[in-house]
């Protein structure tokens, strides 16, 4: 949800906040993305009385290797003036489930394309209800436990949700978070990853005091019916300062492909292997490695401070042709694949030395 992110200092030109907001925004999407059971909303007097059930058809607790991937556009405006986006300000960004407990609880790694921006870590209960966030420098615990769709959904029904949190380290986030949520619609909507049933929700935040500005979030989700994961999202977050200026940034994320197990649906795209990869090197010599996957399906690695180079073209199954560049002359070619969307590793060669590497997604 819109209401879970970072507190952002005002004035700051447009290109720099809309870099941030491209990270910022791209996890409040996974919000978005879990759901579950839990208490049902009171519907509203005019809702039709016609229930429609929207339990899940299948376990919402998901398989290791499940991933959601998503194309994010985001835009600004100051006043009644748009800015038009940047290329900071398109990102690609995927959700891949690395553990699933026995009790059904799961973690799943939020990763975004882009070289400065470390993975974070979400914990659910088997429900769907998060449980706390984690990354290189923060940890947040929700001492409470909320769900984003109750499981007897019905058009028209409406609740409240009401986080608190515990931060544990630099985590700079608001402490409280309080949305209004209604149910409008079940609709059939098509994006790049396919055709899905879903329901349409849309929410709005109570008004967020700050330093010099009040601050409101707007949100309207489109979630699988029988999954509650994230398909089409639409996010507007609005400022108002004291001096009456107006402020907006507005976030658009769409499925553009996916892998569930239970479903037996996939829909695969490149995307999900951009962003910093980093590992090492061994055999005759050994050393660090790091570089980036474009989201392009392109490979760039460098190792031993420049000892060696890899370089190859991914497909969208996750299988490509490499090669090694030493001391800037092109080895020979091999093939390879990814063991996983977080590991990739080969052998190396250079002359009659001769090892191996691995990369693991950042």
């Amino acid at each position: 949800m819109a209401a879970f992110l970072r507190r952002r200092p005002a004035g700051l030109p447009a290109k720099v906040i809309m870099k941030r907001l491209s990270i910022l925004l791209a996890i409040a999407a996974t919000l978005s993305a879990c759901g579950g059971g839990g208490g049902s909303g009171a519907a509203s007097p005019n809702a039709p009385a016609t229930v429609v059930d929207t339990r899940p058809v299948v376990d919402i607790v998901p398989t290791v290797g499940d991933f959601y991937s998503y194309r994010q556009g985001l835009n600004f405006t100051t006043g009644e003036q748009p800015v038009a986006p940047t290329p900071e300000a398109t990102r690609s960004y995927t959700y891949a489930v690395r553990q699933v407990g026995n009790d059904g609880s799961w973690m799943e790694t939020a990763a975004l394309a882009t070289q400065s921006s470390p993975s974070t870590e979400f914990h659910y209960r088997s429900d769907g209800s998060l449980m706390a966030t984690k990354d290189q420098s923060c940890s947040v615990n929700y001492t409470a436990v909320t769900y984003l769709a109750p499981k007897d959904m019905k058009v028209g029904a409406e609740w409240s949700e009401s986080y608190s949190k515990v931060d544990n380290g630099n985590c700079a986030y608001e402490n409280e978070a309080k949305m209004t949520n209604k149910a409008v619609a079940l609709e059939t909507i098509t994006v790049n990853a396919g055709t899905f049933d879903t329901i349409k929700i849309v929410s709005t935040s109570l008004p967020v005091p700050f330093y010099g500005y009040t601050e409101t979030h707007e949100e309207t989700v489109w979630r699988d019916k029988s999954t509650y994961r994230l398909i089409k999202s639409v996010s507007r977050i609005n400022q108002v300062a004291t001096d009456g200026s107006k402020t907006s940034y507005i976030a658009s994320s769409e499925l553009i492909g996916y892998a569930s197990a239970k479903q037996g649906r996939r829909n695969l795209n490149i995307e999900r292997f951009a962003g910093p990869w980093a590992g090492s090197y061994s055999g005759a010599y050994s050393g660090k490695c790091e570089g980036t996957v474009s989201e392009t399906g392109k490979l760039d690695a460098d190792c031993g401070d420049g000892l060696f180079s890899v370089h190859g073209d991914i497909d969208v199954n996750g299988k490509g042709t490499f090669y090694l560049t030493v001391n800037g002359v092109k080895g020979a070619s091999f093939s390879g694949a990814f063991e996983s969307l977080f590991s990739i590793g080969g052998a190396w060669s250079a002359g009659t030395a001769s090892g191996t590497w691995r990369l693991e997604h950042q």
